[in-house]
């Protein structure tokens, strides 16, 4: 029994949807966004991370979460569509990486750890939604 390819629309959809929201929200209010997570953070007894300002990182974080709200959007709607899925894991689980490394080798800030974990689970979950999906 795999995934009805209504429940991988629709599951699609939404991860395309809140993907642009969140790049939005990176580029509307980056230092909102990282201030967020810093209050998070001096209860978990880590620093806070520097707020991001208007930088070239945070168009650069605005335009990676453009594509994979195109990604998303792609594979709602072409379910039978086997690239987009496998680039959004890929581009998920390259972002999740990279920001686990960084936490471990230099910056220890919960905002870096929460989206290594976030990102790796959405990674993940796009991988088994498009490996179990109904053909």
């Amino acid at each position: 029994m795999g995934i009805s390819r209504s429940f991988y629309r629709s599951t699609m959809a939404l991860l395309a949807f809140v993907f642009a929201v969140v790049g939005l929200l990176f580029f509307i209010i980056p230092d909102g966004v990282t201030g967020f997570f810093n209050s998070l953070s001096a209860p978990l007894g880590m620093a806070p991370a520097p707020l991001p300002g208007r930088s070239l990182f945070v168009v650069l974080a605005a335009a990676y979460m453009y594509l994979v709200t195109l990604l998303a959007a792609r594979a709602a709607r072409r379910p039978e569509d086997k690239t987009s899925p496998a680039l959004l894991a890929q581009a998920k689980i390259a972002s999740a990486a990279l920001s686990i490394a960084l936490f471990a080798a230099k910056s220890p800030h919960f905002i870096l750890l929460a989206n290594g974990i976030v990102d790796g689970a959405l990674g993940l979950l796009v991988i088994v939604l498009s490996r179990f999906r109904e053909r």
